[in-house]
């Protein structure tokens, strides 16, 4: 999907799905998500200070100057949702060679698993910015929020057919 305005920036975004922050999975994608993209706050609204300089796109996409910032989005919440990876691209380089950077980091990471080495790395680095109150406070703020939503318009819900991602988990 291409969708174009004014101005020059070129932006590339990779969605997913992921499954709720209560699945026994979803810890684990955190530091899936420390490790490809840096660690990030798990707040609906925004993310951390850490640097991400030591993640595997950043050295894959900036360092070699396919692109110019890299980002990953996870939030805690109460029903599956979609994990982002936002990509500014480098204005002498093409996006559909940052895209293709970007998805052969993540073949790699599916078929070379990380070392422990570097996944303890990572649980360090994470905890400098993710705590288990967090995320706690977090799935209930995402809770109360939900139910203030439902209250104001009714149920809602994601429509299989509006969803134009692939799927991660």
């Amino acid at each position: 999907l291409d969708v174009e305005g004014p101005g020059e920036t070129v932006f590339l975004q990779a969605t997913y799905h992921i499954p709720a922050s209560g699945h026994a999975d979803f810890m684990a994608l955190t530091v899936l998500d420390s490790l490809m993209s840096g660690p990030t706050s798990l707040n609906m609204f925004g993310g951390g200070n850490i640097s991400n300089k030591t993640s595997r796109l950043y050295r894959a996409l900036v360092e070699k100057e396919m692109a110019v910032a890299v980002y990953g989005g996870l939030s805690t919440t109460l029903d599956p949702y979609l994990y982002s990876l936002i990509v500014t691209i480098h204005p002498q380089r093409e996006a559909e060679a940052a895209l293709a950077c970007l998805d052969s980091e993540i073949v790699r990471i599916q078929q070379e698993l990380p070392s422990q080495p570097e996944i303890d790395y990572h649980l360090n680095y994470m905890a400098q910015g993710v705590s288990r109150n967090e995320v706690l406070n977090n799935f209930i703020f995402s809770l109360e929020f939900g139910a203030y939503v439902e209250g104001i318009f009714g149920e809602i819900g994601v429509r299989p057919e509006n969803i134009l991602v692939n799927d991660l988990y």
